[in-house]
C-alpha cells in the first residue's frame, strides 16, 4: 500500500531530466529549423498572415458602412477592393504555409524525434528495457512521438500559435484600451478565470497521464497478440476471443473513464467563458449603442469597436488555451526527454549521453549527464579461436528485488573448452547468459575474457566476439538473408549467408524457395512469404550464429520447444559447429548435453554439482537424480510401467 501512495505522489513529481517549456520549444525548433530550412521564413510569414486575416476581417465591414453612411461608397470603393484582394491573399499564404510548416513538422517527428527515440530504445542497456516500470516509462515517452496531437510536434505547432495570440492580442490592444474600463476588467476577469481553471486540467491530466498510458500500452499489446498467427491459433481452438474481448472492454472503459474525467475539467473554463462573453456582449453593446446614440462615435466607429472587442476576447482566450496547450505538450516531451537521458548502451562502462541537440535527439537544450563510460575504448581484443572465460565471485540482483538471482558466482571455461549450465528452471541459466551477453552487468564481481575484465569493453566491439542463439525463436518478417545476416547484405556478404546456410544444413531447402535467400519469413510483409517450422526457424538462428562466427558460442535453451530427440539430435551439430571455439550450453534437459566437456548443475543461483556427464552419473548425486528422473518419461513405456 506505501509503494503504492510512493508511486501515486511520484507521478506528479518533477523529474532531474525535466525541461521548462522555453527550453523544449527551442529544441524542437532548432531540430524543424536544421532539418528544413525553409521553415525558418516560412515561420514568420504564416505568423504575419494569421494575424493580419482576422484584422481585415473586423475592418472592411466597418469600411463599408462608413462609405454607405457618407453617401460616398465609389470613394471607399477602391479602398475596400485593396483590402479585399490583401485579405484574400493572406488567406491563402496563410493556408499554404499552413499546410507545408505541418508537413514539416510531421517529417521532423518521424524523421528525427521517431527515429531517434527508436534508436535510443533498441541501444538502451537492457537492465532498462526489461522491468515492467521501464516498459511504462518507455510507452510513456514515445505517446509524445508517436502522434501529431502530442508532446514533440504539438509543441512546434502550439508554440508558433502561442506568437500569433500574443501578436493579435498586441494588435488589438490599443484600439480596447480606448473603451469603458468595465469592459477592460470583464476581459480581465475572463482571461484569469480561463488561465486559473484551465492550469487546473492540464495539471490534472499531467498528474493521470501515465495511467492512461499504462491502459493504452496494454491495448496495444492485446491488438499486437490478437493479429499474431502463432497466437491466433491458440485464441480460435480455445475459444479465447470473448475473454479477449472482455478484457479489451474493460481497458476501453477505463480509458473512456479517464478521458471524461479529463474533459469533465476542459468543459469547465468551457463554460465560464462562455457565461463572461456573454456578459462582456451585453455590456459591449450597452456602452457602444450609448456612445452612438450621444454621437461621440459613428456607427462605422460602433461596428468596427465591437469587432475589436470581439477579437480581442478570441486572442485573450487563444493565448490561454495555447498556454495550456504548450504546458500539456510540455509534460510529454519532458517524458521523451526522460527516456532519451537514460544511459545508452555505447559501453560497458561509462560515456557521457547527448540529450537535446539540432537534430532532435535532446543536447543543445542541456548538459550531458555522466553515465557509465569505457576505460578501454577499443580495446576488445581480437580473437582468433575461442577464449578463456572467468566468472569472478559475480552476484547480480535485479533493480527492485530483494535477494540475488546470482550470489558470489565462480568458474572458469578453458579456451575452446565446451561447458554446459543445466538445473532447472529459474536456477539463474537465463541471468548467467544475459551477463556473459552484456546486456546486464554485475552488481558485484567481475566477468574476464582471456583475463581482461570486460567492464572496460565497449558493448558493441564485445558483443562482436559473441555468437548467441536464444530461447526464444525470434525472426523478423524480411528476407532470410536478412534475418540470417542482421544487414540488407552485398554480393560478399550473400555468400556468406549461404554459407551459413549451408553449416546448418538449410541451403537446399532454402534454395528450393521461389525467390531463394530472398524469400520472405512470413507473409506479414510479402505476399509470397514462406513460414518455417520449429526445427527450421531454430537453424536459422544457428545459421545468424555462424554468420557471425564469434569465437564465443553461446546456446540459450534454443531447442526448449523441440521435443528430446529432435533437441538432442541439433545439439550434436551445435558440437559439430563447435571447433575452435569457446562453446556454453544451457538447457535444462541433461540427456542432451552428454558430449561436453564439463557440466555445471545450477541450483539457486549456485553451482551444486561439476563435471563430465560420467563423472556425475557415478557420483549418485543430484545431477544423477534429475537425470534418471527425466530419462524415466522420455524412456518408451516408462509413465505407463510407473502408473500400472
Amino acid at each position: 500500500m506505501e509503494r503504492k501512495r510512493q508511486e501515486k505522489k511520484g507521478r506528479g513529481a518533477a523529474r532531474s531530466t525535466d525541461a521548462s517549456v522555453f527550453r523544449n520549444v527551442l529544441c524542437v525548433t532548432r531540430a524543424l529549423f536544421h532539418a528544413y530550412p525553409k521553415t525558418i521564413w516560412v515561420t514568420p510569414l504564416y505568423v504575419i498572415c494569421r494575424v493580419l486575416v482576422p484584422f481585415l476581417g473586423t475592418l472592411i465591414p466597418a469600411a463599408a458602412i462608413a462609405g454607405i453612411m457618407e453617401g460616398e461608397p465609389k470613394k471607399f470603393f477602391l479602398v475596400m477592393m485593396g483590402m479585399l484582394f490583401l485579405s484574400m491573399a493572406a488567406g491563402i499564404c496563410c493556408d499554404i504555409s499552413r499546410q507545408y510548416l505541418q508537413d514539416c513538422r510531421t517529417f521532423t517527428r518521424f524523421h528525427v524525434f521517431l527515429y531517434n527515440y527508436i534508436e535510443k530504445v533498441l541501444t538502451k542497456d537492457y537492465v532498462n528495457v526489461e522491468p515492467a516500470e521501464r516498459q511504462k516509462e518507455i510507452s510513456l515517452g514515445g505517446k509524445a512521438v508517436i502522434g501529431g496531437n502530442w508532446g514533440a510536434e504539438k509543441l512546434m505547432t502550439e508554440s508558433v500559435e502561442f506568437i500569433v495570440q500574443l501578436l493579435g492580442l498586441s494588435a488589438y490592444a490599443a484600439a480596447v484600451l480606448t473603451l469603458d474600463y468595465r469592459i477592460l476588467l470583464v476581459l480581465l476577469f475572463t482571461f484569469l478565470l480561463d488561465f486559473v481553471l484551465r492550469g487546473h486540467a492540464v495539471r490534472y491530466y499531467d498528474r493521470h497521464r501515465i495511467e492512461l498510458s499504462e491502459v493504452h500500452r496494454k491495448q496495444e499489446y492485446l491488438q499486437k497478440v490478437s493479429l499474431d498467427l502463432g497466437a491466433g491459433k491458440d485464441i480460435r481452438v480455445y475459444h479465447m476471443d470473448g475473454w479477449f474481448h472482455r478484457i479489451f472492454e474493460k481497458l476501453h472503459a477505463n480509458a473512456v473513464d479517464f478521458q471524461r474525467r479529463a474533459e469533465f475539467r476542459f468543459y469547465i473554463p468551457a463554460f465560464g467563458n462562455q457565461f463572461c462573453v456573454a456578459g462582456q456582449e451585453i455590456l459591449a453593446y450597452f456602452v457602444l449603442v450609448s456612445l452612438v446614440l450621444s454621437e461621440e462615435i459613428t456607427v462605422a466607429e460602433f461596428a468596427l469597436q465591437l469587432g475589436m472587442v470581439r477579437g480581442f476576447t478570441n486572442w485573450i482566450f487563444g493565448v490561454s488555451v495555447s498556454c495550456g496547450a504548450l504546458k500539456k505538450a510540455n509534460g510529454e516531451t519532458n517524458d521523451y526527454r526522460y527516456v532519451m537521458e537514460m544511459p545508452g548502451r555505447g559501453s560497458l562502462g561509462t560515456e557521457p549521453v547527448p540529450i537535446c541537440s539540432e537534430t532532435g535527439s535532446m543536447s543543445a537544450c542541456s548538459e550531458a549527464k555522466p553515465t557509465p563510460v569505457c576505460t578501454k575504448a577499443g580495446s576488445v581484443p581480437v580473437c582468433t579461436e575461442g577464449p578463456e572465460i572467468e566468472f569472478r565471485d559475480v552476484s547480480f540482483r535485479y533493480p527492485g528485488a530483494e535477494e540475488d538471482t546470482i550470489s558470489h558466482f565462480s568458474f572458469k571455461i578453458k579456451p575452446k573448452e565446451k561447458v554446459a549450465l543445466v538445473g532447472n528452471n529459474g536456477a539463474g541459466k537465463t541471468t548467467l547468459v544475459k551477463l556473459l551477453c552484456g546486456l546486464y552487468q554485475p552488481t558485484g564481481g567481475n566477468i574476464l575474457v582471456n583475463g581482461e575484465d570486460i567492464s572496460g569493453w565497449k558493448t558493441d566491439e564485445y558483443q562482436k566476439l559473441l555468437s548467441v542463439v536464444f530461447q526464444d525463436a525470434f525472426l523478423l518478417a524480411f528476407t532470410v538473408e536478412m534475418n540470417v545476416s542482421g544487414t540488407v547484405p552485398d554480393e560478399e556478404e550473400q555468400k556468406k549467408v549461404k554459407e551459413a546456410l549451408q553449416e546448418v544444413g538449410l541451403r537446399e531447402k532454402v534454395g528450393r524457395l521461389p525467390e531463394g535467400t530472398k524469400t520472405y519469413v512470413t507473409q506479414t510483409l510479402d505476399d509470397g512469404g514462406v513460414d518455417f517450422s520449429g526445427g527450421e526457424r531454430q537453424r536459422l538462428l544457428l545459421a545468424r550464429a555462424v554468420y557471425q562466427n564469434g569465437p564465443i558460442l553461446i546456446l540459450d535453451e534454443p531447442t526448449a520447444a523441440l521435443d528430446p530427440i529432435a533437441e538432442s539430435s541439433l545439439y550434436e551439430e551445435y558440437n559439430h559447429m563447435t571447433r575452435d571455439k569457446t562453446a556454453l550450453f544451457i538447457s535444462h534437459r541433461l540427456a542432451s548435453t552428454k558430449f561436453c566437456d564439463r557440466i555445471l548443475l545450477l541450483e539457486n543461483g549456485t553451482i551444486a554439482e561439476e563435471g563430465t556427464h560420467e563423472a556425475l552419473m557415478e557420483k549418485h548425486g543430484r545431477y544423477r537424480e534429475l537425470f534418471d528422473i527425466q530419462s524415466h518419461y522420455y524412456r518408451k513405456g516408462g509413465v505407463r510401467e510407473n502408473e500400472a
